[in-house]
């Protein structure tokens, strides 16, 4: 089998991939993911729960789970003056740089504390990488993010480098900044205030994180 590399967001479409019905608000139904190797990937099939019973042994999911469909909201325009961690995890996501993963752990765990993204499944791969299953609340989509098994002597730094990421700085910057003022070409407090508050907040989220189990598979 490919190595799996691909964690883009997989979106929900509402509808059973068996009989094309659309679900009704409240339905229950079954979201399973599956290994592309053409795309190096993954790719989501949504079934309704009497296609899933029918069909499950068949299908050979990577992973699956039980969610509850409800009916998106209408979509309102907002201005958005500045990245939340919501939104810049989901930008990460899409860009999927290999140098965003640490961050895009941390990021994930941080959302999973408030309570806007739900861990539905952890699974291995062949290639010895650690994924994890996020269902948004609010959307559905499904946020697939690689487990970094980040060791303690590097959180304090991939924390920092989410702050800054949430201020829209970028972290090789500040850091190039932080070794100039080290060197006494620069002055000032290496950390704002903000940083502070979203580093303790993102240590908070990751050490939680590591406790949690994963929903149930159904």
């Amino acid at each position: 089998m490919a190595i799996l590399e691909n964690w883009k967001i997989r979106k929900r479409l509402g509808a059973c991939e068996h009989t094309g019905d659309a679900f009704e608000d409240g339905e229950v139904f079954y979201t399973a993911i599956f290994p592309e190797e053409e795309s190096d990937g993954y790719v989501r099939r949504d079934y309704s729960e009497k296609s899933w019973k029918a069909l499950r042994d068949k299908l050979g999911a990577f992973s699956s789970w039980r969610s509850k469909y409800e009916m998106p909201p209408e979509e309102e325009p907002e201005e958005v003056v500045r990245e939340d961690a919501h939104s810049l995890l989901r930008r990460l996501i899409e860009e999927d740089k290999p140098e965003t993963d640490n961050a895009r752990f941390i990021l994930a765990a941080m959302l999973e504390r408030k309570k806007l993204i739900i861990e539905t499944d952890v699974r291995d791969t062949e290639n010895d990488a650690r994924i994890r299953f996020y269902e948004d609340r609010a959307s559905g989509d499904v946020f697939i993010v690689r487990d970094p098994n980040l060791h303690l002597e590097q959180v304090e730094d991939v924390q920092q480098d989410v702050a800054w990421l949430l201020e829209g700085k970028d972290p090789e910057e500040e850091r190039r900044k932080l070794a100039m003022e080290a060197a006494g070409e620069g002055s000032g407090d290496a950390q704002s205030p903000a940083s502070k508050d979203a580093g303790s907040e993102a240590e908070s989220a990751e050490s939680e994180a590591e406790s949690d189990e994963p929903g149930e598979e159904e």
